[in-house]
C-alpha cells in the first residue's frame, strides 16, 4: 500500500486484486479478530480461573497471528487495524475486571476508561498513522521519555517495558490473586521483580498516554482559537 503526494491511499495491483476476491469484513486477518472477540467474551464470563485464563492467553496468542495473516495474505485495511486495537483494548479491560474483582480495588477501572479515551483520541483523524501525525502536529518537540519509549515503534528497551507494563500488568494482578497456589503461573504472578517491572512499564505508559492526551487537546483549542479569530477578522 503507497501514498499519493497529496496524503490519499493507493493501493498496488496485488492488494487490489487481493481486496477484490474478498469483503474487507471477511478478510482472514478480521475474521482472527472476530475469533478473538469470541475467546475474550468466554474469558469475561467464565467464572473458572482455568478456563478463563486459557481463553484469556488464546485470544492474546491469537493476536500476533493476525498481523501476520494480513501481510502475508496483502489483506491490510483501516477496519481491520481499528478492529484489531479495539479487541486489544477490551481483553485489556476484561483482565482489569477481574483483577479489580480479586484485589477488591474497583479503582483498577479507571485504566481501560483511560486506554478508551487514548484510543478514541488515536484514531479520532488519523486511524493507524496517529504516532506520526502526533510528531508533525505537536508544537514543541515531545518529552525525551516520549520520544524514547516510542522510538522505532516502541522497539526500545523502554519501549518494550511499556508495552510489558501496558499489556500484562492487568493479567498478572489477576493470576497474582486467583491462580492457584504453588503454581509456576502464581509464583510468576506474585514475583516482586516482575510485578516492579509491569508497573514501572505501565507508568511509562501512561505518561505517553497523558501526553498524547493533552496534545490533542491542545490542538482542538489552538483550531477554535484560529476559527474565532478568523470569524471576528471577517
Amino acid at each position: 500500500m503507497l501514498k499519493s503526494t497529496d496524503g490519499d491511499v493507493v493501493k498496488t495491483s496485488e492488494e487490489t486484486r487481493a481486496s477484490l476476491h474478498w469483503p474487507v469484513v471477511l478478510y482472514v486477518p478480521n475474521l482472527i479478530g472476530y475469533l478473538r472477540i469470541t475467546l475474550v467474551a468466554a474469558a469475561a464470563l467464565t467464572k473458572q480461573f482455568e478456563t478463563s485464563i486459557a481463553c484469556y492467553v488464546a485470544c492474546a496468542s491469537l493476536d500476533f497471528f493476525d498481523g501476520i495473516a494480513a501481510r502475508a495474505l496483502k489483506q491490510t485495511s483501516r477496519f481491520g487495524a481499528v478492529l484489531d486495537v479495539a479487541v486489544d483494548n477490551v481483553q485489556r479491560a476484561v483482565a482489569w475486571h477481574h483483577a479489580a474483582c480479586a484485589w477488591s480495588a474497583p479503582a483498577f477501572v479507571a485504566v481501560p476508561c483511560v486506554e478508551w479515551m487514548v484510543f478514541a483520541i488515536t484514531h479520532a483523524t488519523s486511524d493507524s498513522e496517529w504516532k506520526e501525525d502526533l510528531a508533525t502536529t505537536a508544537k514543541t518537540t515531545p518529552p525525551l521519555f516520549v520520544r524514547v519509549v516510542m522510538a522505532n515503534g516502541f522497539k526500545t528497551v523502554p519501549g518494550l517495558v511499556a508495552i510489558s507494563g501496558l499489556h500484562c500488568l492487568p493479567a498478572a494482578l489477576w493470576c497474582a490473586k486467583s491462580a492457584p497456589a504453588q503454581t509456576t503461573l502464581s509464583a510468576l504472578s506474585n514475583h516482586r521483580l516482575v510485578l516492579g517491572i509491569l508497573i514501572l512499564g505501565r507508568l511509562l505508559a501512561f505518561a505517553v498516554e497523558a501526553y498524547v492526551a493533552t496534545t490533542y487537546l491542545s490542538k482542538l483549542a489552538d483550531a477554535d482559537r484560529r476559527k474565532k479569530t478568523t470569524s471576528r477578522t471577517s
